[in-house]
């Protein structure tokens, strides 16, 4: 579980969706890990992201916690970080 602070992940990675960004600690990732094989599991077969399984209170604490720092898309994020890490 990683955390990241909004502002200095902007400036240092040079893009954010907003020029004042949240000033809270927000989720940078999740990530399945194997400690007797570090090679970190991704883009596994397994279920895709389905939107419509988002129910409209999970989006709203999704959008506050994990939001999209690098761009304005919050739902294609988290499709692309579950197809990748969560499958």
């Amino acid at each position: 579980f990683v955390q990241q602070w909004p502002p200095t992940t902007c400036r240092v990675r040079g893009k954010c969706s907003n020029p004042r960004p949240i000033q809270i600690f927000t989720i940078h990732g999740l990530w399945p890990s194997n400690y007797s094989n570090p090679t970190t599991p991704s883009n596994c077969i397994g279920s895709q992201f389905k939107e419509s399984m988002v129910s409209p209170r999970l989006r709203s604490k999704l959008k506050r916690s994990w939001p999209n720092v690098e761009g304005s898309n919050d739902t294609r994020f988290w499709e692309g970080e579950w197809n990748k890490h969560g499958t």
